[in-house]
């Protein structure tokens, strides 16, 4: 997984204008996800292709979520696998901060907006 992606894309869960629905129990799982301490990655739409069956395959290493790192900060939470990637210089949350006004603030903030009818 790659951690170069620095601004949100268009369909990211965690961006503020998100045209995304989630159902709430998906919207609490990927935000609590990424505001536990051991967390996980979560990949980028634009990097994911999904098969016939709706399994997805992810393209070239993919890229984390630009949206969910920066949502993570926000948060005061930095994953097992951000701290890892920080270390391997993979990963510098100093280059997002640009563009954390385009990130949800909190988790109930998210789910509120990703669970209301469009």
């Amino acid at each position: 997984m790659k951690y170069e992606l620095l601004k949100p894309c268009a369909l990211c869960p965690f961006r503020k204008k998100t045209k995304m629905r989630l159902h709430r129990s998906r919207a609490l799982e990927i935000g609590r996800m990424m505001l536990d301490f051991n967390g996980g990655v979560f990949p980028c739409h634009e990097t994911i292709d999904y098969d016939e069956d709706e399994e997805c395959h992810i393209r070239n290493a993919g890229q984390h979520c630009a949206g969910a790192l920066i949502f993570a900060e926000k948060n005061g939470n930095a994953t097992q696998m951000m701290r890892i990637a920080e270390r391997l210089r993979l990963y510098d949350h100093t280059k997002l901060k640009k563009n954390h006004h385009l990130v949800f603030d909190n988790l109930k903030q998210m789910v509120a907006h990703l669970t209301k009818e469009p």
